[in-house]
């Protein structure tokens, strides 16, 4: 089978994207946010809020945050150390990189698997025994997806550093199809289950696509500089991720001890928003690292300056217009969405009001996603790893002092509050980074030119 692929150029080379590419991105980035979307509010339409679609929300929170800590950076780091690699050593280390990851994600999956009947009682005090139970099984079947989603991140990274953006997207959009039809299937037949099994069998859909797209397949190599020099990267993201994206847990663990269905409410708003984020983050800004990547490699800081601040103009006026969206008729299309469901009236009203309290995680991640991308780019992995746990220090203390005075809602505002500040102080650090990028840049080639001029007048002499 001939797969489709972006007409881009040969790893290592410029790899802009058109505008006719670009809208393709976007097109595709929205029909997985709607199929996402569909899947999830499927789930809670046809059991409504309580302790059922509770259990499959909180089931996710081990494979969630597993898939934070250990997949989410390797993007970052893989990306921009394959577009600088020569194109005839390019596939052999990304084939390299993804045995290497099956191998180790292989190990952390049966790690979390055997600790998950033990752990969820420790992250869900909120439930009983039937809760606990549910999301227990779930989870076991959940961490299954996430490995798929390891790979899968992978070959995704791969294939965007080797300059091919459409296919991945067009594989995310066919997996969440695939799993969606599953639910369909299937949900009458073995119940709430059914929600686990059918993300996992999204993302191993999507995987396995993603993989087929590649070219070349070679045997790794394990004394490959590039394998290397991904997992010396990558270990200060893991190990900072270990502590920040904790908040994972934290949000199930308080939202537990809400009234039953509360926490699908406001999981199903902060998955929805947090859906929309994640697609723009790895499908419209895909094309961003690798360019930026290219431009900090030959040292272009002012067109590196532009590209990003560009991007992040027009990001961030899209958001707001979305989120006005939300505020003016958001209220009318959920009540439409769960008219012929067992969600109450209740429920649509505070799923409508968590997502207008939740604003700030729809224009802090995407924001901070392009600011780290271009921290990344400059092979600089610590200063996002350290803002981020600064921010989710400060998150702790929001989330747990907003849940004690306001319950739920506290929870919502104090996890807007978080992205706002991890934003800000990612743009702040980065204008403070490329100016002094651009400064040494300045002085090495002013240094060089005075040894020319001197050379020159050397000879001269002579």
């Amino acid at each position: 089978m001939v797969l489709p692929r972006t007409t881009t150029p040969s790893p290592g080379t410029s790899s802009q994207m058109s505008a006719g590419g670009t809208s393709m991105l976007v097109a595709g980035a929205a029909s997985t946010i709607a199929l996402s979307l569909v899947f999830q509010m499927y789930v809670l339409a046809t059991l409504g809020a309580g302790i059922q679609s509770d259990a499959f929300y909180a089931a996710s929170a081990l494979p969630l945050f597993m898939n934070a800590v250990f997949c989410d950076p390797l993007a970052f780091v893989i990306v921009p150390l394959l577009a600088k690699c020569r194109p005839n050593t390019f596939w052999k280390d990304a084939w390299t990189i993804i045995h290497g990851i099956t191998a180790l994600f292989a190990l952390i999956a049966v790690g979390v698997y055997l600790i998950i009947p033990f752990v969820t009682p420790l992250i869900l005090p909120g439930f009983g025994s039937t809760g606990l139970a549910l999301a227990t099984e779930m989870s076991t079947i959940l961490i299954l997806g996430t490995f798929f989603a390891a790979i899968g991140i992978g070959a995704r990274s791969v294939a965007h550093a080797s300059g091919s953006f459409l296919w991945p997207t067009l594989c995310s959009v066919l997996g969440s199809l695939v799993g969606l039809v599953w639910l369909f299937w299937s949900f009458p037949r073995i119940g709430i289950v059914a929600g686990a099994w059918g993300m996992t069998l999204r993302m191993g859909v999507e995987t396995a696509l993603l993989l087929a797209g590649l070219r070349a397949y070679t045997l790794p190599d394990p004394r490959s500089a590039v394998f290397h020099g991904i997992f010396a990267a990558t270990w200060p993201l893991w190990v900072g991720n270990l502590y920040f994206r904790s908040d994972i847990v934290l949000d199930r663990a308080l939202s537990s001890m809400a009234p039953p269905g509360a926490m699908s409410v406001f999981l199903l708003a902060q998955q929805g928003l947090g859906g929309i984020t994640q697609v723009l983050n790895r499908g419209a800004a895909a094309p961003l690292l690798p360019q930026l990547s290219r431009l900090a490699r030959d040292t272009e800081w002012v067109h590196f300056t532009k590209t990003y601040s560009a991007y992040s103009q027009r990001l961030f006026l899209c958001l707001v217009g979305l989120l006005m969206t939300v505020l003016l008729i958001g209220k009318h299309i959920l009540t439409i969405s769960f008219q012929f469901s067992h969600v109450s009236a209740s429920d649509v009203v505070l799923l409508w009001i968590l997502l207008l309290l939740l604003a700030g995680l729809l224009l802090g991640d995407p924001i901070s996603y392009v600011c780290s991308s271009a921290f990344y780019a400059l092979g600089n992995t610590r200063t996002p790893t350290r803002i981020a746990a600064a921010a989710y220090t400060l998150s702790v203390v929001l989330k747990l002092g907003g849940f004690r005075v306001a319950g739920i809602y506290g929870l919502a505002l104090a996890t807007s509050g978080s992205y706002l500040v991890r934003m800000w102080l990612l743009a702040r650090a980065l204008h403070s980074a490329i100016t002094e990028e651009r400064l040494q840049t300045a002085c090495d080639r002013s240094v060089a030119a005075n040894g020319m001029r001197s050379y020159g007048v050397a000879l001269n002499q002579h």
